[in-house]
């Protein structure tokens, strides 16, 4: 059955939105994506002063964007608006969504209640016939403070943009290390990876440049992002990745859990109830509980290349096996809608 999806989300070329109407697209669904980054200062023109207007002028710029998104809305009827976490949306703005969408769902894979990087108007989350979101553990606080149906939709990977992939030996000798981090700076993470001064870690992500002066003399810090193939590369380029979950988000899992191990890499993750659901520990994934044994298990797993590949291999093989593509979660959220119809 075909149905009518409105996405609001993100136009950057890194962003969810665009891969995920072509997801739907791709099994024969009619999707339009209405991008709301369009609006902001930064998206024009990116710089520190564009991205001073965007925060200081937040208001006017929501203003504008709930403004055109309900006319967007008025001239057409959707069966679903698939709302992508819904930063700038107002709850007004979804209640008049209604008129013209049969259903309604935020898929969010941060945490809706996280304190550092809300994205979303809290009474708005009342106003969602459904919540998507990989959190399992969060669900009944979830439903206490309103959702009306969660469904767990877990992470993706990419299967065009994160595989194996072989590395030109240059190409490598720049990108790779004994070790990377790949993920955005928090205090809890450089605490952690301080502890590993006596180890080859290239660390890739944002707003490192937070990090303590101490730090930054330690480690090699990239000041930048890997995305999609720069992450396969940077993968495939390195012995081992360590993970380190976010606190703010609440994570028990995150997406590297299933991308690094889509990439063919090696991964050492912190150990949930979660994880090890997901993957049989020491045989498709190594995890740590504390400093001391994430030290310890980097020197081991450095050491035993044999270990490491055949652990990694096997990760890959359970991912890649195990229908986690993001097209899989398209059909998953369009099979859920369906049902309703």
């Amino acid at each position: 059955m075909k149905i009518k999806i409105l996405i609001y989300g993100e136009g950057y070329w890194y962003g969810l939105g665009v891969p995920l109407k072509k997801a739907f697209e791709s099994i024969g669904h009619d999707v339009n994506l209405f991008d709301w980054t369009k609006y902001l200062f930064r998206t024009k023109k990116a710089n520190l002063v564009n991205r001073i207007f965007d925060r200081f002028l937040f208001a006017k710029v929501a203003d504008k964007i709930n403004k055109n998104f309900q006319e967007y809305i008025k001239h057409n009827r959707y069966d679903l608006l698939l709302v992508l976490q819904g930063k700038h949306l107002y709850s007004e703005t979804l209640k008049f969504a209604k008129e013209n969408c049969t259903n309604i769902a935020n898929w969010n894979i941060d945490d809706f209640y996280n304190p550092n990087v809300r994205t979303i108007d809290l009474d708005s989350f009342k106003q969602y016939d459904w919540i998507f979101s990989p959190r399992k553990h969060l669900f009944d606080e979830y439903a206490k403070r309103g959702a009306q149906r969660i469904e767990c939709i877990n992470w993706f990977y990419y299967p065009g943009r994160q595989y194996p992939i072989n590395v030109e030996v240059r190409e490598a000798d720049k990108l790779g290390s004994d070790i990377a981090f790949i993920g955005t700076w928090s205090k809890y993470r450089e605490n952690t990876l301080v502890k590993l001064e006596d180890l080859n870690l290239k660390v890739w992500g944002s707003s490192w440049h937070k990090a303590k002066k101490e730090f930054k003399n330690k480690f090699k810090l990239m000041y930048q992002e890997a995305w999609f193939e720069e992450m396969s590369k940077v993968i495939n380029s390195t012995k081992m990745i360590v993970d380190i979950l976010t606190r703010e988000n609440r994570d028990t899992t995150n997406l590297k859990n299933f991308q690094v191990p889509a990439c063919g890499g090696f991964l050492l993750t912190q150990r949930t109830s979660e994880i090890l659901e997901l993957f049989e520990e020491e045989k498709e994934v190594v995890c740590y509980s504390s400093i001391e044994e994430l030290k310890s298990k980097c020197k081991y797993y450095l050491l035993h290349e044999a270990d490491r590949k055949k652990i990694a291999s096997d990760a890959h093989k359970k991912v890649i096996n195990g229908r986690n593509t993001l097209l899989d979660r398209a059909m998953q959220i369009s099979n859920i809608i369906k049902d309703q119809m």
